[in-house]
Formats: C-alpha cells, structure tokens, sequence
C-alpha cells in the first residue's frame, strides 16, 4: 500500500517521506492493544517529520502535507488543531493541508482539542460507509459543521459508498476481532475534562477517566477490513486533486 501510495504522489509531482513511528519504539502492531504506546507521540513525530523536511532544498515549505490511515487518521485529524502543534512545534511553519484517511472513530468519541483553534488550513477527510468504526457520517456532517464555523477550521468530508476499513489496501474482505467504537456518542473538552458529554442525549459527565469508561461500555467487537480496487484509484484521484488545489 505504501509503494502505491509512493508511485503515484511521486508520478504527480509530490515527493514522499515515510515515518515509522512503530520499530524504533519496539512496537509491531497495534489492532490488538491500541494503548501500546501515545498517538501524542505520534503527533511529535510528525512535527518532527515537518521541521525536518522543510530544510530540503527541493522541497517546498509551503506545501507539505500530512495524511495518515487508520490510527494515523486519528493522529493526523488531531495534529490539526493548535493546541497539540504548539507542544509538538514552536517554529511558525505549518502543515499546508491535512488528509485523514479512514480514520479512527473522531466523530463517534469526540477528543476535542479546538477551543482557541487558528488553524485554517483545509482538511480532507476520507471515509468509507461499510467502516463500522468511523461513526454515523450524519454525525461527522454536524460536527465538521460546528468545528468550521465556531474553530475556525476548514474541513471537509467525503463517503465511499461500499468502502470498508483499509480499503486502498489489497487485504481480501476479512473482520479483525477488534473493538470499535462507532456507535459510541461521546464527546470530551481535552483542554478543560470536566466538559464531557453524550452528544445524542445531552447527557453530561466530567473527566477523562469517565470519557474511557464510557467508551467501553459502547464498544463493539469487529472491523470489517477489504481493499478495493475502484476506491483506491479514487481515492488516488481525489487526494491528487486536493493536493494540486491546496497554495
């Protein structure tokens, strides 16, 4: 998947780094324990990659990008927000667009780092309707809704009909014995815990350790995974046309 990935940004143009965030930390996988080490580390990591990449003589600092699949989704969805550039990164450079793909469930169990947010570079987020995990899309519409008009950011959302997790991979269809939490409906303030609500009921809760319990308790068992050639090639296609539209 990475090779495609690799091949075709570099056939339009885009030069390519690769962060592993996992070998040098000991670690081979995380589906079976996704608390084996911080997604906030990985948020460094990709600063890091930023501040690192920007000193290329080839490259330009004004049009790197960040994307991620799965859990570095949900890593590239919260690397967005100011309030986790600003521990991870001083410098004033920035990432010129973002690009979470079937990210982890960011609008069913909502950490919400926004409050205070500048940041308005666009955000093209890419999900499929068979991702059991991702959240209920009407969801995702309402939230993106508020956080563009209230956070000042700038994102959008697209739904492949029939696209299951992983599906610019080339996996055959198969279920991971894995817990999923998109039908939870939780939502936390991370910048100030005792902001903790069931988005659907209204219902309040206070602190983090609250939010967690909460959301084993909507947990479910099983991700459906399978790649798909006609998506992939779409996906190349609309994450090319986003890139070339992002100055």
């Amino acid at each position: 998947m990475y090779k495609f990935w690799q091949y075709e940004l570099n056939n339009a143009g885009y030069a390519t780094l690769l962060i592993d965030m996992f070998t040098p930390r000991g670690i081979t996988e995380t589906n079976s324990d996704q608390g084996a080490f911080s997604p906030s580390a990985q948020i460094v990591d990709a600063y890091i990659g930023l501040k690192l990449l920007a000193t290329h003589p080839r490259i330009d600092a004004n049009r790197i990008s960040l994307s991620g699949r799965s859990r570095g989704g949900e890593v590239t969805f919260d690397a967005y927000w100011d309030a986790m550039k600003k521990p991870a990164l001083s410098e004033s450079i920035r990432f010129a667009s973002f690009i979470p793909v079937y990210p982890g469930p960011i609008c069913a169990t909502r950490r919400r780092y926004d409050i205070g947010n500048q940041n308005s570079a666009p955000m093209l987020v890419i999900t499929g309707d068979e991702d059991v995990g991702f959240g209920d899309p009407s969801n995702c519409l309402l939230y993106f809704e508020d956080l563009n008009k209230n956070s000042n950011a700038n994102i959008k959302l697209i739904h492949y009909k029939g696209g299951y997790h992983g599906f610019d991979g080339y996996s055959k269809y198969h279920v991971l014995p894995v817990e999923v939490f998109g039908k939870c409906r939780l939502e936390i303030d991370m910048l100030n815990p005792k902001n903790g609500r069931d988005f659907q009921t209204g219902e309040t809760f206070s602190g983090i350790e609250e939010f967690y319990k909460r959301r084993t308790q909507c947990a479910e068992v099983g991700r459906k995974v399978g790649g798909n050639d006609a998506l992939r090639n779409q996906l190349k296609t609309d994450v090319v046309d986003f890139l070339n539209s992002v100055r």
